[in-house]
């Protein structure tokens, strides 16, 4: 949801703020960039990182992000790029954080079940939040896909909060009686 309420948009977005194409895949380019950078950041400096805080202020940092870009103003349509440069950047710290978390914590049998089980969520989010973009767009809302992918995060974010501690001792305990 974070990374897609931007893309899916992006026709809207650009007669909203009446800026060309280039202007409006700038803000997007600005994301990319920091994301590619940020995975080898995040996939080197992850052994440093506590899982349940990183995911969970990540995913808040994206939940803001994606509120600011929906209550922008049209003259600071320039702002939106630096918006979404932090969150790229908070995005990015996701799956690293999460594979090794996964990798330390459960056993070899549930880390393959796992990690084929972790392609859903980016398929599922992908098509849930180009649904309703094409929803919103429709309803000339758009940027209620942004406020729908805030709640989204935020959600997400508390849930792994308060539950990650038990999915890693429930792993912990299986990994020790399996492996």
């Amino acid at each position: 949801f974070g990374r897609k309420s931007y893309d899916s948009n992006i026709n809207e977005i650009m007669g909203f703020y009446s800026v060309n194409k280039a202007q409006a895949g700038l803000v997007g380019t600005f994301f990319f960039i920091v994301y590619a950078v940020g995975q080898v950041f995040h996939g080197i400096m992850c052994k440093y990182y506590n899982p349940k805080h990183v995911v969970s202020v990540a995913l808040i940092i994206a939940a803001v992000c994606n509120v600011l870009m929906a209550i922008m103003p049209v003259e600071y349509f320039g702002l939106l790029k630096y918006v979404w440069l932090v969150n790229g950047f908070a995005m990015a710290s996701l799956w690293s954080v999460i594979i090794r978390l996964f990798n330390r914590t459960f056993s070899k049998k549930r880390l393959k079940q796992s990690l084929v089980f972790m392609a859903f969520p980016v398929s599922i989010g992908t098509f849930l939040i180009y649904g309703a973009s094409a929803l919103f767009s429709f309803l000339e809302k758009f940027k209620y896909t942004f406020y729908l992918a805030s709640i989204m995060l935020v959600f997400v974010g508390l849930v792994w909060f308060f539950w990650v501690d038990k999915l890693i001792y429930k792993s912990q305990i299986e990994r020790i009686e399996v492996d």
